[in-house]
């Protein structure tokens, strides 16, 4: 769950005490509603994606400014319809707008549905609800009455937001099609935004400035008691317009691998650059790296939480018992880490500042992804480990900007340190995660180390990830495997293993896996270590008997030696791709299996041996079959993928790389009775 992060660190709320603006009067709706043209009504499916289950038949927005009430903030009006055309589109009747408690509001909403034959069904105010999710962020959620197929519905409400440094982004595109998609904007010449454009051209892009009069509040005169009375001036101002429209924008659906659709759909987004107004100074509201690096280190909840010696004092009187006999930084550091990977618990919320402080956080032994690692921060600063806090954006709140020193691009915080002559990235969070290893959603590219003196964009390179396993494996006449494994996971791989072994000391797990494949296999002698030791490797033994997994037809048996593979069906399905593949973390899977031949039989083929190798060696997958002798066949089964990232261009080559991988690891052994 994502906690929302202040754009602005610092008091930068002055321009509030600058002149207002009265309502802006919106332009026209371009539809009517409730006015639904025939052809819609009537459609049946969407010609140039037939398998769409919904279409987004309009979407408009307006925006414009309004300081009626003598707080500035903008007022966006929304309206869209949608088209039902499939059963499997029902759910796009559940709708969801979010807001904030304090400083937004929805207002003048109303919600229909228009059944294919032209009834019309109203939303009762009673089936809307509204329910918390964190901090002051509310969900507004509703479902449309009488949902069919073919059926039109539509939606309309004004969003009054008191954020206007940041205005709402707009989406063009969605997981289904938009027939068509516009944005109209009014904002005076007083405010300079920046426009983010992503993705896909405008069909539509129309700028306009025109001179207008605004009414802006003055104070009169003030009575005997000292209050003030309000009138209105008429201050003449340039008003900028503008017009952006995209038509026939296809559905853009995810795909595996990919950090977060956000960051790749059609969208513009928005971010306050300066204010100005009439006779008054320049007010910057972006500034440069080095200040919000400053701004950040003098911030309550941010610097001042591992700079302030009495809360280096309390986390320092928690690790005295722990880092007893340690002699070197980097053992009471290495202490230091993993007793607060064991006692403290993250509260599924990400955040970069202390929420609660880190004092606070220490006593519940629970935090937020900020208090955590600004705990564990307070603490190598104790110990004077060279250390700075790292801000990042997790996989799922996209990717990040290095123009522009925007806060709200961040959800996250981790620390950097200096061990052993080099830095290592820690997260707290999971008592079965190393340092070295943070949480793999952190692994978006890039991070940006909070510095004052050297603020800087750093990459984030994750280790190899690395499992193994040595199958020893046996068949029979009646069709049965028996195996012996040992297996060895490392990195993120040791993570999860770890993970699963703290929740279930009985590894259960191990069966359930083989049972999903093999729906009776039974597991004996399991065996592992490794799981307390948080930069060791994860070991496992254990012995499978995996009932009817071979084929006997006759004089001949059909075997396939890579039971469990790393990958059991191809995550590129699609043939083309639009956005890029983005992978964590690199890995490699390595399987040596010996295979028995049964008793009186012989081999009669063997799966062709392969190598193939992804361009500039991002990547290699062998499969290796040979004939031991004495009785033994040897199958290797090797896959390594170090490039993480692919570009739409390259798509087609790691779809034909899983292709092949799939192929071979499908192949059968044959085994013919000896005469």
């Amino acid at each position: 769950m994502k906690r929302t992060v202040p754009y602005k660190i610092g008091a930068i709320l002055a321009i509030l005490l600058l002149p207002a603006l009265t309502p802006a009067h919106a332009q026209k709706d371009p539809i009517k509603w409730g006015k639904v043209p025939d052809e819609e009504l009537s459609m049946k499916s969407y010609e140039p994606d037939t398998s769409a289950p919904a279409l987004v038949l309009a979407d408009y927005g307006n925006l414009y400014f309004d300081l009626s009430d003598g707080k500035l903030k903008f007022v966006r009006e929304n309206h869209r319809r949608i088209k039902i055309l499939k059963r499997s589109g029902f759910d796009y009747g559940d709708i969801t707008i979010g807001f904030h408690k304090d400083g937004e509001k929805i207002t003048a909403f109303k919600a229909h549905t228009i059944t294919p034959d032209g009834e019309t069904y109203d939303l009762d105010k009673s089936d809307v609800f509204e329910e918390k999710v964190t901090g002051d962020w509310i969900r507004m959620k509703f479902t449309f009455p009488r949902i069919e197929e073919g059926a039109v519905l539509e939606y309309q409400y004004n969003l009054t937001s008191e954020y206007y440094f940041s205005l709402r982004e707009w989406y063009f595109q969605r997981e289904i099609p938009t027939l068509y998609s516009e944005l109209r904007l009014k904002i005076p010449e007083w405010y300079d935004y920046i426009f983010l454009n992503q993705g896909r051209s405008y069909d539509i892009e129309e700028t306009d400035q025109r001179t207008e009069s605004i009414r802006v509040p003055n104070v009169v005169q003030s009575d005997v008691f000292g209050n003030q009375q309000r009138g209105i001036d008429l201050v003449q101002a340039k008003v900028n317009y503008y017009r952006y429209v995209m038509k026939d924008v296809p559905a853009m659906k995810e795909e595996a691998y990919v950090t977060t659709m956000d960051d790749y759909l059609a969208r513009l987004r928005f971010q306050l650059r300066s204010v100005q107004y009439p006779q008054r100074g320049y007010t910057p509201i972006l500034s440069d790296w080095p200040t919000v690096a400053k701004e950040l280190m003098e911030h309550e909840e941010f610097g001042q939480q591992f700079t302030k010696n009495r809360y280096q004092k309390a986390v320092m009187e928690e690790l005295e018992p722990v880092l007893a006999g340690a002699a070197t930084k980097e053992e009471k550091a290495l202490l230091a880490y993993e007793h607060l990977s064991r006692i403290m618990e993250w509260d599924e919320d990400f955040s970069f500042l202390a929420e609660p402080n880190v004092d606070e956080c220490l006593k519940q032994r629970k935090g937020s992804s900020g208090s955590l690692n600004l705990l564990l921060l307070t603490a190598l600063k104790a110990l004077d480990v060279e250390c700075y806090p790292i801000l990042v954006s997790t996989r799922g709140h996209g990717k990040m900007l290095d123009l522009y020193p925007i806060l709200s691009q961040f959800d996250h915080v981790a620390v950097i340190a200096s061990l052993d002559g080099k830095y290592q990235v820690l997260d707290l969070g999971n008592a079965a995660r190393p340092m070295g290893i943070p949480r793999s959603s952190t692994l978006n590219g890039m991070a940006w180390m909070v510095d004052p003196a050297n603020p800087q964009w750093i990459e984030l390179s994750p280790p190899m990830s690395k499992s193994s396993h040595i199958v020893q494996i046996t068949l029979d006449d009646n069709g049965d495997t028996h195996a012996d494994v040992q297996a060895k996971h490392e990195g993120y791989f040791a993570v999860d293993y770890r993970e699963k072994i703290l929740h279930d000391r009985d590894c259960a797990f191990v069966k359930d896996n083989w049972q999903k494949r093999f729906p009776d296999t039974e597991v004996a002698g399991l065996a592992f270590k490794g799981e307390d030791k948080l930069d060791a490797p994860v070991n496992f033994s254990f012995h499978v008997d995996v009932p009817a997994s071979v084929q006997v037809a006759g004089d001949f048996i059909y075997f396939n030696p890579v039971q469990m593979p790393a990958f059991e069906e191809n995550p590129f399905k699609v043939q083309s791709r639009d956005y890029p593949v983005d992978i964590n973390y690199p890995f490699e899977f390595q399987n040596i299996y010996f295979v028995s031949i049964p008793e009186g039989y012989n081999i009669e083929a063997l799966p062709e041996s392969v190598k193939i190798t992804l361009p500039n060696d991002g990547g290699k997958f062998e499969y290796l079959s040979s004939d031991m002798g004495q009785g033994k066949i040897r199958v290797i089964y090797r896959l390594s993928l170090f490039q993480l990232h692919f570009e739409p261009d390259e798509y087609a080559i790691i779809k034909n790389f899983f292709d092949i991988l799939l192929q071979k690891q499908g192949e059968q052994i044959v085994f013919k009775k000896q005469m």
